[in-house]
């Protein structure tokens, strides 16, 4: 598995453009990527609403007139914000790309938050909120975060009170101290003239000037260890979380040792959680465990919703398979079945120009090159089952998993 590096060039202003010129079809992603998140904020709706309503009106254009404009080149916008990042994407028609870039720029430089927009959102996100929490997956899933990262800001929990008085300064803000030319970086992915794309970006993005404001979010490689229950009234089903914090660097040998340990656990169809409680005992439609990393803390956790009454049966069984892994060897047809799985997945990840770029994009905040791809599978296809035990031995003991349940009392 051998993908090509980009070509890198740097803006006069130093921001760093990564070219992925390949695509056969006349098609172009250019992709603004902000080296900040949700948590340089304590409201997490400022930067939400930042992102969601980006591109909405500018000092040229009344809201709602930049989504018409890109519609009659074939284009539109879109953005995304998640703890970490921040992006701002352009899908074109190469043959429209310099008119489509005037608009996202345009977008950038003069960008205005119509309060009526705001309102709206605020109005839409708070019904969607309230019916949110009427679910005991959410309420599970903001309760295990908020309790697995106490007092750090990626446990920030949302509520009512934080979308009151949310005003167009207040966005406009934190637009100019968040969305700057230090926290930047271009990826570009397509069919495209280098040299004149260049000169778009440069003679705009180029001139761009501003300062970085960033916080540093610091590193979290333990939590306490908890178990909770969430009553719901007239609840039929229990969700189920869980978990823990795991100092572990990221590309460190034990950290590839974790994601195919994951993998086995619960991270694809065939895991052992899936064929436990769903194929064997019928417990649950779907569970999964997921091995997650941010910026300032890795974690993994595993995820169900199931009947109220199979509850207690359903975490005995999760606790069972986490234990196993600790006690027993993979055995090698499993592990050659898994490590298959996973080279499949990686190839899928690079297949196309904005697939590569996106894997460029995320590994890039990590610090590295698409070639940890190829050290990430061959380090997978190297691991023993010796290796996989003395990990869980160290990382999985059950003792140190967290727990919260969210359903029918009466059924804890």
């Amino acid at each position: 598995m051998s993908i090509k590096e980009p070509v890198i060039e740097s803006l006069d202003n130093g921001i760093e453009v990564a070219f992925f010129n390949l695509g056969s079809q006349d098609l172009i992603h250019v992709e603004l990527v902000f080296n900040n998140g949700l948590t340089q904020s304590e409201n997490v709706i400022i930067p939400t609403a930042v992102s969601e309503l980006f591109g909405t009106a500018s000092s040229s254009f009344k809201s709602g007139e930049i989504a018409e404009k890109l519609d009659f080149y074939g284009a539109f916008l879109e953005t995304s914000i998640n703890k970490d990042i921040a992006s701002i994407s352009i899908y074109s028609l190469t043959e429209h790309i310099d008119d489509v870039l005037v608009i996202l720029f345009d977008s950038l430089f003069n960008l205005e938050y119509p309060q009526n927009d705001i309102d709206i959102f605020l109005s839409n996100s708070l019904q969607k909120l309230k019916s949110e929490l009427e679910k005991v997956e959410y309420v599970c899933l903001k309760t295990f975060n908020q309790y697995l990262f106490k007092d750090h800001l990626y446990g920030n929990i949302i509520s009512f009170s934080d979308f009151e008085n949310i005003s167009s300064k207040q966005l406009q803000l934190y637009f100019k101290n968040y969305y700057n030319p230090q926290d930047v970086s271009v990826v570009v992915s397509g069919k495209f003239d280098n040299s004149s794309l260049y000169n778009s970006l440069n003679n705009n993005l180029g001139l761009w000037n501003g300062k970085s404001v960033k916080k540093i979010i610091p590193s979290i490689d333990k939590s306490d260890t908890f178990k909770l229950f969430v009553p719901k009234t007239n609840a039929l089903q229990s969700a189920i979380r869980i978990g823990k914090i795991i100092s572990v660097k990221y590309g460190s040998i034990d950290y590839f040792k974790l994601k195919l340990l994951n993998t086995i656990l619960g991270g694809y169809f065939g895991s052992r959680l899936m064929s436990n409680l769903r194929e064997e005992k019928g417990l649950t439609y779907g569970i999964n465990s997921s091995f997650i990393n941010y910026d300032a803390a890795s974690f993994v956790v595993i995820s169900a919703t199931v009947k109220g009454e199979s509850t207690s049966v359903a975490i005995k069984e999760i606790y069972s398979e986490i234990d196993r892994l600790s006690n027993q060897l993979v055995d090698n047809e499993e592990l050659i079945l898994v490590k298959n799985y996973i080279s499949g997945s990686l190839m899928r990840t690079v297949d196309g120009p904005f697939l590569i770029a996106e894997q460029y994009k995320l590994l890039s905040h990590k610090g590295e090159k698409l070639a940890y791809l190829e050290k990430f599978n061959a380090v997978i296809q190297e691991i023993t089952s010796e290796e996989l035990l003395q990990c869980a031995v160290k990382y999985f003991s059950v003792d140190s998993f967290s727990e919260v349940v969210v359903g029918p009392e009466s059924n804890n």
